[in-house]
């Protein structure tokens, strides 16, 4: 995949670029956990590398206590895709690091978060040879 990364990085999925719907060949840069709310609940943020069009693209990944999260199964769809397991992604994150994957991008309805502007962020996560 591509190696010269220079594209800004977003800061959350709502400060994604803009791209069109569709498949995309990723490359997992990082993955961050911190919290977010009042309760402080956890969440996972997932980088990517697209290499085309040569842009940064981030998901993130919430767990509310006590609730169940769609979340839960993204990570385990996207373990599955990578042959690891979703506590990877809190005891050894760097394991993510530089593995491929595909992804689809979607257009989000806008949220009070986005300033009232839809957005872009990770439909499905597919393993690399889909």
């Amino acid at each position: 995949m591509q190696t010269t990364k220079m594209a800004p990085a977003p800061q959350g999925p709502w400060s994604n670029p803009v791209l069109p719907e569709g498949l995309y060949d990723a490359e997992i840069t990082s993955v961050g956990e911190g919290t977010y709310g009042e309760d402080k609940e956890m969440y996972l943020q997932f980088m990517f590398w697209l290499p085309k069009p040569e842009v940064y693209f981030v998901t993130n990944l919430y767990f509310p206590k006590g609730r169940d999260s769609k979340s839960v199964q993204r990570l385990g769809s996207l373990c599955r895709c990578l042959n690891l397991v979703p506590q990877d992604a809190i005891d050894s994150p760097r394991s993510f690091q530089g593995l491929e994957m595909r992804i689809t991008v979607r257009e989000m309805k806008a949220t009070s978060r986005t300033g009232g502007k839809p957005y872009c962020d990770v439909d499905l996560f597919l393993p690399p040879e889909i």
